[in-house]
């Protein structure tokens, strides 16, 4: 065993202390979630899973085996009777489009962050880092980009938008703003996890592509999950 006896005058010297609050100073600083905001849409967009088959099947874009074949998944997935869904995804209409997909991402996007800016009592202009994950629905100008011009944030503002990366891109987004935060304090940070279910509705017969249907048919206008770390 090895051991480092100091005389007492030296756990007091100047330069003893110096090194001391140099060590302390240079560690990473605290983060800490000031809040979060989930968007709750109306009412008029629950949907049951009876419903929502009964809706598949109104809209005319499947056959008979698609419907028994998301009936079955739906029932073991988890999905419960209090869920959302678009009303463009059971329309006649194809909804896999820029513009349903603004209007789903502006809908879901802006409804939690007005939430989050009111409890939060945190003007836009405040934050610092802005960090958006969605998945699918990737858009030129970017999901970033939306947010930054409809709440008319500051120019200097980190702006980072993610896509392509799946769920996990939710606990990657929390630590780029994190990281980003470490890098430039005293700043907000402001998280924005969401996905768009009408961009990725499939309206055929391949059963692979069906699945996903059945586990995000409201799931995906599922309320965007925002942080706030100072």
């Amino acid at each position: 065993m090895l051991a480092m006896i100091l005389p007492q005058s030296s756990l007091f010297s100047p330069s003893f202390v110096f090194t001391i609050s140099v060590y302390f100073m240079s560690g990473p600083r605290s983060i800490y979630l000031i809040d979060f905001a989930c968007f709750r849409p109306h009412d008029d967009l629950k949907v049951t899973k009876e419903q929502f088959i009964e809706m598949a099947r109104a809209s005319g874009k499947f056959d008979e085996a698609s419907l028994q074949f998301q009936k079955r998944i739906v029932k073991s997935s988890g999905v419960g009777d209090e869920t959302y869904l678009p009303k463009a995804v059971m329309s006649d209409e194809n909804s896999a489009t820029m513009k349903e997909g603004r209007l789903e991402a502006s809908t879901v996007m802006f409804g939690a962050l007005d939430e989050l800016f009111e409890k939060s009592r945190i003007r836009p202009k405040d934050v610092g880092v802005l960090v958006v994950n969605c998945s699918i629905f990737n858009p030129t100008p970017s999901l970033s980009a939306m947010i930054i011009n409809h709440y008319k944030m500051r120019g200097n503002v980190l702006s980072y938008n993610l896509g392509g990366m799946g769920c996990s891109a939710g606990l990657i987004a929390v630590d780029l703003a994190r990281d980003m935060l470490q890098a430039n304090p005293n700043n907000y940070a402001v998280v924005v996890n969401t996905e768009m279910v009408g961009y990725n509705w499939y309206p055929g017969r391949d059963r692979s592509m069906l699945v996903p249907n059945c586990f995000f048919q409201d799931g995906m206008l599922r309320s965007p999950f925002v942080e706030l770390p100072p």
